[in-house]
Formats: C-alpha cells, sequence, structure tokens
C-alpha cells in the first residue's frame, strides 16, 4: 500500500484512513515497550514524551541512587530510593518500583511494585499516574487489562498537568477505548496539549486535520502542524509532513521532508523517496539508481514494500 501512495499522490487519504482506524500509523523511532504493550488502546505518544521510570533521573538524590546501582551497590541504591520514596518523591518511586518488579537489591514481588505507584497516584504524582495507566492499558505486572481503569488514570493525569497523558486521553477519545468516542473531544485535547509546547499533541493536531476529524479535512493545517512537532524535536513528523506537501502538490518539499525522515531512519520516508523516483510526479524526478538506492536502504530495515518494489525493478 505504501508504495503507492507516491505514485497515487493520495496522501491526506492516507492518512485519514490511517488516523480514524483504531491502529496508530508506525512510528518506529519512538515506539517502546510500554507503547508496544498496548496497540489496541490507541494510546500513540511519542518517546520523548513518555513518563522515565528507566531512563535518566531529573532528582539530584535519585541520579545519586542510579550511580550506586552502576558502582554495584543495589542494595544501597534500594535503600536510598526507599528513603526518598517516603518523602513522596516521584523519580524515586518509578525507579523503586522498577526495582521491585526487576528484584534489584530486593526480592521480585509486583504487588510492592504497583502498591508503590498506587502511592504515587494518592499523592498526585502524575508521571507514577501515567505509569500505572500504562500498565493497566497493557495488562502487564500482575494486573488485568482495564481500559476504563486507564482512561481514569489518564485523566487524573492530565487534570495534574501531565501533558503525555493530555494527549493519551485524547487518543482514548479518538478510538473510543475506555470511553465513549468523541472526536471533539479529543481535538480539544490534542490542541490544548499543543499549545502548551507538547510535540505529540502538535503530531496528532496535524493528524487530524489531515483526516478531518472533527470537520472538513485541511491539508495546510496538517502540514502547518507537522512542521511545528518537526520544530519541536519530533522527527518522526517528516513522514506525515512529506505526504500532506505531495498533497498540497509541493513536490520539492516533499522530497526534503522524506530525505530528512530518512536522515533519522524512517524506512516509510526511504520508501516514499523510492516511489517518487521510480514514478516521478508530473513527468519530473523521474530517476531509476536513485529510486534503488532509496529502496534498499528501506530494505535493509525490513521494509517488505521495499523488497518488492526491488523486485520489480529487478525484472523489468
Amino acid at each position: 500500500m505504501t508504495n503507492q501512495l507516491a505514485r497515487s499522490h493520495k496522501a491526506g487519504e492516507y492518512l485519514r484512513k490511517q488516523f480514524t482506524s483504531k491502529v496508530s500509523i508506525p512510528r518506529p523511532l519512538f515506539l517502546t515497550l510500554l507503547f508496544l504493550l498496548m496497540p489496541a488502546f490507541g494510546i500513540a505518544q511519542l518517546e520523548s514524551d513518555l513518563p522515565k521510570p528507566f531512563t535518566n533521573a531529573r532528582d539530584k538524590e535519585v541520579t545519586r541512587a542510579l550511580k550506586l546501582e552502576q558502582q554495584g551497590k543495589v542494595k544501597e541504591a534500594f535503600d536510598l530510593l526507599s528513603r526518598l520514596a517516603e518523602k513522596k518523591n516521584g523519580d524515586a518511586i518509578l525507579h523503586l518500583s522498577e526495582y521491585y518488579l526487576d528484584g534489584k537489591g530486593v526480592k521480585k514481588d509486583k504487588s510492592q511494585a504497583i502498591a508503590w505507584l498506587q502511592k504515587g497516584v494518592d499523592w498526585h504524582l502524575a508521571d507514577c499516574t501515567c505509569t500505572l495507566a500504562i500498565y493497566y492499558g497493557g495488562g502487564v505486572n500482575g494486573l488485568a487489562r482495564n481500559h476504563k481503569k486507564c482512561v481514569d488514570l489518564l485523566r487524573q493525569a492530565s487534570d495534574e498537568g501531565s501533558l503525555w497523558a493530555m494527549v493519551a486521553l485524547g487518543n482514548s477519545y479518538r478510538t473510543g477505548s475506555g470511553v465513549k468516542k468523541d472526536n471533539l473531544r479529543a481535538l480539544e485535547l490534542f490542541y490544548k496539549a499543543a499549545n502548551l509546547g507538547n510535540t505529540s499533541g502538535m503530531y496528532e493536531m496535524g493528524m487530524a486535520s489531515a483526516a478531518g476529524l472533527h470537520g472538513p479535512a485541511d491539508d495546510e493545517a496538517a502540514e502547518k502542524w507537522f512542521e511545528k512537532a518537526i520544530a519541536g524535536g519530533a522527527p518522526e513528523a517528516f513522514g506525515p509532513c512529506g505526504l500532506e506537501l505531495l498533497e498540497l502538490n509541493r513536490p520539492e518539499d516533499a522530497i526534503s521532508a522524506f530525505e530528512k525522515g530518512a536522515e533519522f531512519g524512517s524506512r516509510e520516508c526511504m520508501l516514499q523517496l523510492g516511489s517518487i523516483y521510480e514514478t516521478g510526479i508530473h513527468g519530473k524526478f523521474l530517476d531509476r539508481e536513485k529510486a534503488i538506492t532509496w529502496y534498499r536502504k528501506a530494505a535493509k530495515l525490513g521494509s517488505e514494500d521495499a523488497k518488492a518494489a526491488l523486485n520489480r525493478l529487478r525484472q523489468e
């Protein structure tokens, strides 16, 4: 299907179809393990906006605990995180929960991991609330999948100021997962998050504009939102931005967007470039060698469409 996009220039129609389905467009640069646990739930956030229980801590004392772990002093790290967690330190709670899940410095205990996250929820610590929402949405770490509970937690975290939760909640309304489907409410949440500087919100506003989520599709508005997402540090927006530029009959700009996306490892952008150079646009941009080059790059990243295109070109 993707291989036909540049050939037919039906980019807007493709985005509309993808966005109005329950399964979001694959975005390989920012899918994380937690997101992969929840494809049916429709939460599609940028990795940069996800809660960070497994990466760098923002709190200096939590950072010290993680350095102790790196030095092999896991028990000391666990004890320090425990003391910090008791003081309602959200970063510490996230890491302490992981220690219980992994059995680092303590016996594995999923119930304790969840209990600590629940304390964070009760203390209105948004990252803890988001993380527990993810667990309920995915049905992991000893919890049964519960979309309604997930939505309730997302709503709480959104009210507590989490932009990640705001966009996730918007996607819940968009797909009708755990809540009655409401496109207008979804759009309101995307717009609010986007205006607060969240690149996920900008991306979703671009998708919503292209899809006509609430009203006529607006390709120009979609392209502008994607550009904002890119400027905000979201390279995964290059692909849909390029598609919108094709729809707006701006092939040079589209090629530039796809090339920039390809630099970040997007096989979809590589595939689009291969298709453009293979078939051309209004008689321009035909270049068999460039087409083969881009198809090969996409194929190396696992694109079945690119492999099929290469086989087709060999037979010509």
